[in-house]
């Protein structure tokens, strides 16, 4: 029985047992034990994106505010800055929220507030109409080693 965010199940000894109910649908629908890893870090990690600098990419009209880029899995973390008309090639494994401007990402019209999951697909690209400010995320990457990322 689900409830209040608890699974709870009576076992063939008839004794009654909780689980955190994300915990018991992941381990149901992975057929294993959830294993959380060592934490890595000892404190939150605050960083303050103002003082970051703005810097070009190799795509006219925008710039990256890269804040980190975290572990073997090459999750990242940053902010891009688009000119009007500049166009940005989506990556795959990108989340993106939009804090100003809009255009459009693949066929789909964006705007402040606007969210996008790339999910895999490869050839999307972000175009802007007026001055756009996003959020990104690169999600973990699985199936390519970290070093053939930085290459």
């Amino acid at each position: 029985e689900f409830s209040g965010g608890v699974y709870t199940w009576t076992d063939k000894e008839g004794r009654k047992h909780n689980k955190d109910a994300y915990e018991a649908i992941w381990e149901k629908m992975a057929g294993r034990p959830l294993v959380y890893p060592r934490p890595r870090f000892r404190t939150p990690i605050i960083a303050d994106a103002s003082h970051y600098e703005w810097t070009p990419t190799v795509e006219p009209g925008v710039e990256a505010r890269r804040i980190g880029a975290f572990a073997e899995r090459a999750i990242e973390f940053g902010f891009l800055k688009l000119e009007p008309k500049a166009t940005h090639a989506c990556n795959p494994r990108a989340l993106y929220y939009v804090l100003s401007g809009t255009g459009v990402i693949g066929k789909e019209a964006y705007r402040a507030g606007s969210a996008a999951a790339m999910d895999g697909d490869k050839g999307l690209s972000l175009t802007a109409a007026t001055p756009t400010e996003l959020v990104y995320i690169l999600t973990p990457q699985f199936g390519e080693s970290a070093a053939m990322l930085v290459a």
